[in-house]
């Protein structure tokens, strides 16, 4: 594998964080929220899945929609090397989990 190879998978799995949308090396994954409680800092949370899965130190996204409804969606996503591209050395290499808070403000709806 070379070295556009790598810069290639890196772009888009940082692609798929960004929008949250699966692309050519990365799959994102949505899973639902039960709880979730933020680290001091507010940059980590640990969070309980409606599964009943425990994790801890996951990265938070905070996102501000303009909307006429005033509601809060907390998600979790999980951005993972697509399997056929996975090193094999290090299969969490590509692995990301984030927190994402999208908080709708009262406003009127952006186009």
């Amino acid at each position: 594998m070379g070295a556009g190879y790598y810069e290639n998978v890196s772009s888009d799995v940082k692609n798929a964080e960004k929008t949250l949308v699966s692309s050519k090396y990365a799959v994102v994954k949505p899973y639902k929220v039960k709880t979730y409680l933020l680290n001091d800092n507010k940059k980590k949370a640990e969070v309980v899945l409606t599964n009943g899965k425990k994790l801890e130190n996951v990265e938070v996204k905070r996102i501000t929609k303009l909307s006429n409804e005033s509601k809060t969606r907390v998600s979790l996503y999980d951005i993972n090397l697509k399997k056929k591209y996975q090193p094999l050395n290090n299969k969490n290499e590509f692995n990301r989990q984030t927190l994402v808070i999208e908080k709708k403000t009262k406003g009127s709806q952006v186009k």
